[in-house]
């Protein structure tokens, strides 16, 4: 019995289930291509390449500008103004010596007014008066203001005051003695010593002056005299003293404003330590009066190493 054949069934193609079947084309459409590129704009110019080395520039200018100009500036302390009896009037800081010369034993003396006087003695006619020391008024008075601070005579130093003088009301003297304060003596008996003398004239001026006096012994020596420059009578008048140890050099400046004059009014040669010998020396003031309208006060009073060089 002829075995009965089965016609083979046709296959059929595999079919991905993944695969997404291509989208029919319509009769008349251009073929669509199937590789899609991104558009994008113009390249951007060659010299934006060189942005972030300009900025890193520029940062590193200004952060160097910074250190070598502000920095400084910040890191300074601030300049210790002299004495005064008020906060919008100060003198000027004494432009002295060289600093390098400046003595490290030296003791600081700084009275912006004389509400405290703690420190000073007084001797004679003077005496605290609110914000000042009244060293002498009315006719052939005379008294003293001394320091408890002492100085080197062999070292160099700066000082600055202020007073007041009125009428023809005699001598105001700045003194540097090596002997401790005992009793009011007057200038002439002070032995040694050496001083800044200011000769008040009266109202007119004309004889003002200002001398420098060096006495190791009853015989004073006059190391030199000018005229002040100021009316030495009436409003206050403020001084400046620099000495200089190692060129024996002593500058007086006088000026009736605040700030210091460029130009003294008078330099002496002063040997302060063969004057004076090797100490220690005490500083202060002393006045005598000629008259009954004489009268002298001291406002302020300021002495130091020399902060910087004249």
């Amino acid at each position: 019995m002829a075995k009965e054949e089965t016609a083979a069934e046709p296959t059929s193609p595999a079919v991905d289930p993944v695969a997404k079947p291509e989208p029919r084309q319509r009769t008349g459409e251009p073929a669509v291509r199937s590789d899609v590129r991104r558009v994008s704009g113009p390249p951007a110019p060659r010299w934006t390449a060189w942005l972030p080395s300009i900025a890193m520039v520029a940062v590193t200018a200004v952060a160097g500008w910074v250190i070598v100009v502000k920095l400084p500036g910040w890191l300074e302390p601030e300049p210790q103004a002299l004495p005064s009896i008020t906060q919008s009037a100060e003198p000027t800081p004494p432009a002295g010596p060289d600093a390098s010369d400046a003595p490290q034993d030296i003791q600081r003396i700084d009275y912006r007014s004389f509400t405290n006087p703690t420190g000073l003695t007084f001797t004679g006619g003077a005496a605290h008066a609110g914000a000042a020391v009244r060293l002498a008024e009315g006719s052939g008075q005379h008294g003293a203001m001394w320091s408890a601070m002492t100085l080197n005579p062999a070292r160099s130093f700066s000082t600055a005051f202020r007073f007041t003088s009125t009428g023809r009301s005699g001598t105001l003297s700045f003194v540097l003695r090596t002997q401790e304060v005992a009793s009011a003596e007057p200038l002439d008996q002070l032995v040694p010593r050496m001083s800044v003398d200011f000769m008040v004239d009266g109202p007119t001026g004309s004889a003002d002056a200002v001398t420098v006096i060096s006495a190791r012994n009853s015989r004073p020596t006059m190391l030199g005299s000018a005229n002040p420059g100021v009316d030495l009578d009436g409003g206050p008048v403020t001084v400046w003293i620099d000495y200089l140890a190692e060129r024996q050099s002593l500058r007086v400046y006088a000026s009736t404003g605040t700030g210091k004059p460029t130009a003294p009014v008078l330099t002496a040669t002063v040997k302060l330590g063969t004057t004076l010998g090797k100490g220690p020396a005490y500083a202060g003031f002393i006045a005598s009066t000629a008259d009954a309208a004489g009268a002298h006060e001291m406002l302020a009073w300021h002495l130091s190493p020399p902060a910087a060089r004249s």
